[in-house]
């Protein structure tokens, strides 16, 4: 543990199942590779496309997805799960989603995993299918008693003007959420994850409210900084700052997903196959793929509300396809969401076209018009690109089909 930070040395000391792993990763008899991403930026998609088409031997999907708190220890769970995907192999890949992880840990999986991939997706995609995935957990019942689909209001704070089931379906099926109410923010303050003391330590500073109903009593600025954590962009931009801190950090790849889809993960693929796998290409006999390394932590009703559906269900986390869903119009999103959408566009750019650790823009014409200007715009240089991708991402119009069941990326 000498490598480490004397702050990381301590989260250390209490994760005996990370000092195996790093005990084995010094040693040369394991390798990880980590996939970290927006949640519903194509993380999934894209950690699944990898364990089906290189040699691991074994994948962890998410092993911070704990479910509630219980008083124990955060971090032991989480190596613990990856240490046991690694018995009897020798290179594994592990995937987080930036909200779920914290910048405290970045510095123990850079320890660990050598080689990165992180995964990024075009803002007004990515908002919109974040925006759904954690509003559809009223139609599944993980928000009662605070929020039912009878409901339209709460704690005062209007949802929608009607009554909130018949009024989501239609707004899913114009693709069109502008009319959601201020009390839209405080529903996406709900979820187990912001109970745990050091994820509000982590967001807010301290420990405001240890109760599901105490989320949304949190004043405006703190619910503004809870909702912008939980979209993803706030959360990785704090950790990709935590690794530039880092002496050595690791093999880091940047993708947009938008990308990963137009070449079919192909550069991608080759990308890891040659500085991973030294070119190899035979498939292991390996487990399936699993959808959640901590299913067992959760029982079958609770995780059929928060996650099962809203989240794993398999058409939302198919196998990697060409673009299909143009983006909708900014004004389509709700008035909270376009503050986050401003700073999202200009991260995304910063990513995906300044970075030198970006592969290559994609091109797939004529289906987001957001992707084709990165791609027209793939190396530039200057620092003029993000405040041109601010005015494509947050002012820029589309037309868009109405579904009742839009394409899930």
């Amino acid at each position: 543990m000498d490598t480490l930070t004397p702050a990381a040395a301590a989260l250390a000391s209490e994760a005996p199942s990370f000092q195996e792993l790093k005990k084995r990763t010094d040693a040369g008899t394991l390798r990880i590779v980590f996939v970290l991403g927006l949640p519903r930026g194509g993380t999934t998609a894209t950690e699944r496309f990898l364990y089906e088409a290189l040699p691991f031997d074994a994948q962890v999907n998410e092993p911070s997805l704990l479910g509630l708190p219980d008083g124990s220890n955060r971090l032991e769970p989480v190596f613990r799960a990856v240490l046991e995907a690694s018995t009897n192999a020798t290179t594994i890949l592990v995937k987080e989603v930036s909200n779920k992880v914290l910048p405290c840990t970045i510095e123990l999986w850079s320890a660990i995993a050598k080689w990165w991939v992180v995964v990024v997706r075009q803002p007004r995609l990515q908002l919109e299918s974040r925006l759904v995935s954690m509003l559809d957990r009223v139609d599944s019942g993980a928000l009662a008693p605070h929020f039912t689909p009878e409901d339209s209001c709460i704690d005062g704070r209007r949802v929608t003007s009607t009554q909130w089931r018949d009024a989501w379906a239609r707004m899913k099926c114009e693709r069109d959420y502008s009319q959601l109410g201020e009390g839209a923010a405080r529903l996406c303050l709900l979820h187990p994850f912001c109970l745990w003391p050091d994820v509000q330590e982590s967001i807010l500073g301290s420990v405001r409210c240890t109760e599901m109903a105490s989320l949304s009593d949190l004043d405006e600025a703190a619910c503004a900084r809870v909702v912008d954590w939980r979209l993803g962009w706030t959360a990785l931009e704090k950790h990709l700052d935590a690794l530039a801190l880092l002496e050595t950090p690791p093999a880091v790849t940047i993708v947009d997903f938008s990308s990963v889809q137009a070449d079919g993960g192909a550069g991608l693929r080759e990308k890891l196959r040659l500085s991973v796998f030294a070119g190899a290409t035979h498939t292991p006999a390996r487990r399936p793929f699993a959808w959640c390394a901590h299913r067992d932590r959760w029982d079958d009703s609770s995780w059929a509300r928060w996650y099962g559906g809203p989240c794993f269900a398999h058409d939302r986390s198919a196998a990697i396809q060409k673009p299909l869903k143009a983006p909708v119009p900014s004004s389509a999103l709700p008035p909270f969401l376009r503050p986050a959408l401003a700073d999202a566009s200009r991260a995304w750019a910063r990513l995906v076209l300044l970075d030198a650790r970006a592969l290559p823009a994609v091109p797939a014409p004529g289906v987001d018009h957001v992707h084709d200007w990165a791609c027209a715009s793939y190396g530039r240089a200057d620092d003029g690109v993000l405040n041109e991708a601010e005015r494509v991402v947050v002012g820029g119009a589309a037309v868009v089909t109405p579904s009742p069941s839009p394409a899930p990326y």
